[in-house]
């Protein structure tokens, strides 16, 4: 019998795969004279892909560096505009001006040849299994990161950076020779991203798994939104500073206190406070949203600047329920807090090898957060217990 997952003859009155440890459905078996393998499946849905810098990340540069210039151009001439009589600023204009603009053409300059040296000496070659980061022209480094060891990824895309299609990964591993690898110089970085996090769940899959866990009864994926019951109290704390304003500025007129501008200008609070709302209905309840997947959990966020994180359900440590006095008062409405492992940025904890720290995520504004709790920590324990190496 054939082993569907590594390839290998196993005697047919096995049930467990002796090469790799995995078991065998004989109803899902391959006949030994079926003509698709597995290998051949693999290259045709992942195949290597290559990566290269793109243009697009320095025309992102040069338009940073023209706002750069402008800005300082703006302090130039407003510091003339109000101070245009000092002796000390005459006798330095030139030079001040010159400097100002020699600023913006030094930082375009470091970052063309950053772009000459990405274009012409990295490349990048996603391989199923892993992800090589490739240097150099005469002499040649590679770089390989195993897509099973990653606990985390991010990507980070400011408003420009989502024009462009480019922005930054960010993949956080326990290899021991890249533990953390960046690629912010590429295009199409939100196709490539989810190529990627396809990748390494198929790595996931060939990785190492006990045997009498393997049977996977739910692989449905399972998308969640935010509930626009968890605003109901900044929608009631909104009335209440509107009411209250308008009681002051009913108080103002009744003893005659001030005039009408200072009175109408109290208004400022509840209109920004209600754009402020309005702008985090956009956020929350279009933009955020919450993907899980059989092996990994996907958290995405933002309008304009956009965050997508993607957690290892098999690295997360912990997960619980939380509930505030607002949310108990609307409903089934709750959050998910997940305890997992991410970057460290202590200097020196980077210098004593240590690269992740346990902190907090929290999947925010759940309708019926408990059964999603349920769903979600079904399949964390059943990660978990599969992802342990065999015996």
């Amino acid at each position: 019998m054939l082993c569907p997952h590594c390839n290998s003859n196993t005697p047919d009155e096995n049930d467990v795969c002796q090469s790799c440890g995995r078991r065998i459905s004989r109803s899902s078996a391959p006949e030994q004279t079926s003509t698709t393998t597995p290998a051949i499946d693999e290259e045709r849905q992942f195949p290597t892909l290559h990566w290269r810098c793109t243009w697009l990340t320095l025309f992102f540069h040069f338009l940073n560096t023209v706002l750069f210039a402008g800005i300082l151009a703006a302090g130039v001439w407003t510091l003339y505009h109000f101070y245009g009589t000092n002796e000390t600023l005459i006798k330095w204009k030139e030079t001040i001006w010159i400097v100002a603009l020699a600023i913006p053409a030094v930082y375009f300059l470091l970052g063309f040849l950053s772009f000459i040296y990405n274009w012409f000496i990295k490349r990048y070659e996603l391989h199923p299994l892993e992800l090589r980061l490739i240097k150099g022209v005469f002499v040649m480094t590679t770089n390989s990161m195993l897509l099973e060891k990653l606990w985390g990824m991010k990507l980070r895309q400011n408003i420009l950076q989502r024009i462009l299609g480019t922005g930054k990964i960010t993949l956080f591993s326990d290899d021991v020779t890249s533990p953390v690898l960046h690629i912010n110089d590429i295009g199409d970085v939100r196709p490539r991203f989810r190529e990627l996090a396809r990748y390494q769940d198929y790595a996931l899959d060939c990785s190492n798994v006990k045997v009498e866990r393997d049977n996977v009864t739910d692989t449905s994926v399972q998308e969640w939104r935010y509930s626009v019951r968890d605003l109901i109290d900044e929608i009631i704390w909104g009335l209440l500073i509107l009411l209250v304003t308008v009681g002051i500025i009913g108080l103002t007129y009744y003893f005659q206190w001030g005039n009408d501008f200072l009175r109408y200008s109290l208004l400022v609070i509840p209109a920004a406070y209600w754009i402020w709302l309005g702008w985090t209905f956009i956020d929350k309840l279009w933009c955020t949203k919450y993907t899980l997947y059989n092996a990994t959990l996907v958290k995405e966020s933002g309008f304009f600047s956009k965050k997508i994180d993607v957690y290892v359900l098999c690295h997360i440590q912990d997960c619980t329920l939380s509930q505030n006095l607002w949310q108990k008062i609307v409903g089934d409405v709750g959050n998910i807090i997940l305890y997992l492992k991410w970057e460290n940025k202590d200097a020196q904890s980077q210098k004593e090898g240590s690269i992740s720290v346990t902190k907090k995520d929290v999947l925010h504004g759940l309708l019926d957060y408990e059964k999603k709790y349920e769903k979600f920590r079904e399949r964390w324990l059943r990660e978990r217990h599969r992802r342990q190496p065999g015996p």
